[in-house]
């Protein structure tokens, strides 16, 4: 896209603007970063996934979100998951506020839970070049026994061991394990009990519109939601 953009577009509109002055020649400038913004936008929204292997080591990313100042022990996990992501090249995306309001509805302030949700929806939007995310809530850490292993070789991993047809469902959630959460679930009908505190996604119109509406869903009425308590 950007190589068609300059060649027949920038190349012709940069020398008519420079034959007219100054003042053209600035407000040209600032048309192409625009445009160049626009053609990158683009470029991620229309990205196909094809295979882990086809990706390169910094278009993995992990993510997390706390609401507590980075001391402690919060201090060493996200250190730890930092120097991972960093020793393979991938990037580490930390999130952190007090608080946390929907845009839609900006005077109810949300419990924390719900700023998790906010941050993957603003790392997709952020970092349109990372193809590849990893959340982890800020208790989780990536084991000792892999810490030599890459993103690219967990998702790969991960790909064979499930079957794992990403482009058909480029989001996946952690199974939780037996506790009172699952008997609920199981008690209101369902058959999956799925953990949010590590969750990946491929970036893809379907994961982006899961995280959407996920989001959105914090707006819904709690009294009509089937597992309230």
């Amino acid at each position: 896209y950007r190589s068609v953009v300059i060649y027949y577009f920038v190349l012709p509109a940069l020398r008519k603007a420079m034959s007219l002055g100054t003042a053209p020649f600035l407000l040209f400038i600032q048309c192409v970063v625009l445009l160049w913004c626009m053609v990158g936008a683009i470029e991620a929204t229309e990205f196909e996934f094809k295979s882990f292997d086809s990706l390169l080591p910094s278009e993995f990313a992990i993510v997390q979100y706390d609401s507590r100042k980075l001391s402690n022990y919060w201090l060493i996990s996200a250190l730890w998951n930092k120097n991972y992501a960093q020793s393979h090249g991938h990037k580490y995306l930390y999130y952190r506020s007090d608080e946390c309001y929907h845009p839609n509805d900006k005077n109810v302030q949300l419990a924390t839970p719900w700023c998790k949700v906010k941050s993957m929806v603003t790392a997709t939007n952020e970092f349109p070049d990372v193809k590849v995310f990893i959340y982890m809530d800020s208790d989780a850490v990536i084991s000792k026994s892999f810490q030599n292993t890459s993103l690219v070789e967990y998702m790969k991993f991960i790909e064979k061991k499930v079957s794992w047809k990403v482009n058909e469902k480029p989001i996946i959630f952690n199974q939780d394990a037996p506790c009172w959460w699952c008997n609920l679930i199981q008690e209101k009908g369902y058959s999956t009990c799925l953990n949010s505190g590590t969750l990946a996604w491929v970036r893809h119109p379907i994961s982006i519109q899961v995280l959407t509406a996920w989001w959105d869903s914090v707006l819904d009425p709690y009294d009509t939601n089937p597992l309230k308590r």
